[in-house]
């Protein structure tokens, strides 16, 4: 009987489904390394950008921040001629060192995976410091002060600007109160001569005062000239004179510029009152002035040039004493015609003229001397400001440093007051900076910055429109397999 064998057959699912298993994770694993590989390369490239602007910017103008603390590139690199090829240059070159490390080195079993290639740059937007008339740089300059002063501190300031505007200081014109009245007084004078067929006489015998008095002192007060009034060392002044075309200012009025994109739009326009307020600061603590110059710089008196724009030191101090004597006059005149201790002094000698002239015009004279009176005590008081000494902005009676009778007795000496405090100088320039015009105080600003930049060894060829604040660049990286990584940056001093 033959003999039977029997077989024994084993299931081979598990053998198969491993297989299938193992396929499916393999494509899983192999796609999440491409994957990786990819990000990897895409994050390499982001970072890359960004190291290479951050290394552009880290190259700021170092003379502009010692003296400004302003942070601006210079697209000429300390060169005759800027461009914003040489910019992106740099910026290749940095961007070449970090993808390509190895460059000019020997590294031994060394390879770069990601083979990462910079194969696309633009640079697309770019700020310069005099866009907007200037904004872009100003922008800055406030941001440097905003955690310097207060509410309290702005809110003084504030104050002492509603005072000065609300009182009109500014658009009252004592010497022309003078004129108007001179004119009233004297056609009534001459009404009164023809009437009475008399010859002019603007004197009268005796002691006292005449009309003529009055007129002396006005002439007097025109041939002196503001300087000579006001400066007690006229001679010492100082005699720098510029040529305002080799200047930001003036380029900037004929359009030769270079023209950016302005700020961008998440930043808003530094226009307001707090804004015109800090630059004034900025200005006040980076420039020099008459009682304060800076050294080493070109002009002596920069504030009263950003104030004046005139192409000498002495043509700005004295514009700058002009607009101080209208303040102060005016001021003067206000306190005058509402004292009346003073008012009626003042009445009394243009009473005693009129009868003796015979002329019934006692209320035009009465202001000429008040207005008279206004200005010369004006004219001690900005003399005392360039002395170093304060004066208030509305005075009392213990504040006043000349009297009537002197005046018309010729007699300009400043007097002694009781009160020494006050606003100094400084204080002036402050409200003087801000009603100045906003665009001439940014573009003579950036003049200033210009000269005293150009003092310093390799800079003579500086132009701040010539220094970017902010860029927007494109970049494109190609991988080690094709891929490509296309994307912008944008990057400002903050």
């Amino acid at each position: 009987m033959p003999m039977r064998f029997k077989t024994s057959c084993q299931d081979g699912y598990l053998t198969v489904y491993l297989s299938l298993i193992f396929g499916v994770i393999l494509s899983l694993l192999l796609a999440l390394v491409e994957g990786a590989a990819i990000s990897a390369a895409r994050l390499q490239s982001e970072l890359v950008a960004d190291i290479g602007l951050d290394s552009v910017f880290a190259e700021y103008h170092r003379e502009l921040w010692e003296q400004y603390e302003l942070f601006f590139i210079d697209e000429s690199y300390g060169t005759s001629r800027g461009s914003l090829d040489k910019v992106q240059a740099h910026l290749e070159n940095y961007i070449s060192y970090n993808t390509q490390p190895q460059t000019g080195q020997t590294f031994f079993y060394h390879h770069n995976f990601l083979e990462l290639k910079s194969e696309y740059l633009e640079i697309g937007a770019v700020s310069f410091a005099t866009d907007g008339q200037g904004e872009v740089l100003k922008s800055q300059a406030i941001d440097c002060m905003k955690d310097r002063y207060g509410v309290n501190y702005l809110a003084e300031i504030k104050n002492q600007l509603q005072q000065v505007t609300a009182s009109s200081l500014t658009t009252l014109d004592v010497e022309q109160v003078i004129q108007d009245k001179r004119k009233q007084f004297e056609e009534s004078l001459e009404q009164t001569q023809q009437e009475e067929a008399s010859e002019e006489n603007y004197g009268y015998e005796g002691g006292g005062f005449s009309y003529q008095d009055i007129l002396d002192c006005i002439d007097v007060m025109k041939g002196k000239g503001i300087l000579n009034m006001t400066i007690r060392e006229p001679q010492e002044l100082s005699a720098v004179v510029i040529e305002k075309a080799d200047y930001v200012s003036e380029r900037m009025s004929e359009g030769n510029v270079n023209q950016g994109c302005g700020l961008p739009s998440d930043i808003d326009s530094p226009n307001g009152v707090d804004d015109e307020i800090l630059f004034g600061e900025y200005l006040l603590s980076k420039c020099g002035s008459y009682t304060e110059p800076k050294e080493e710089s070109l002009l002596a008196y920069q504030l009263e040039y950003i104030l004046c724009g005139r192409s000498s030191d002495v043509a700005n101090l004295r514009a700058t004493a002009e607009r101080l004597v209208g303040i102060r006059s005016a001021a003067n005149y206000i306190y005058l015609v509402t004292d009346q201790s003073k008012k009626l002094e003042a009445e009394v000698i243009a009473t005693v003229i009129c009868l003796l002239l015979r002329v019934d015009a006692i209320e035009p004279l009465t202001y000429i001397l008040l207005a008279l009176w206004a200005y010369v005590e004006g004219i001690a008081d900005v003399r005392a400001l360039f002395a170093g000494e304060g004066v208030p902005l509305f005075k009392s009676e213990d504040s006043w440093r000349c009297d009537l009778s002197g005046i018309l007795e010729g007699v300009f000496t400043d007097g002694e007051v009781e009160e020494s405090d006050g606003l100094v100088y400084e204080d002036y320039l402050r409200l003087l900076l801000l009603l100045a015009n906003k665009e001439n105080k940014v573009a003579r600003a950036m003049d200033i910055m210009e000269m005293d930049i150009r003092q310093t060894t390799g800079n003579e060829a500086f132009r701040m429109d010539r220094c970017i604040d902010y860029m927007k660049v494109t970049f494109g990286f190609a991988g080690s397999r094709g891929e490509q990584f296309v994307f912008s940056r944008s990057m400002r001093y903050e």
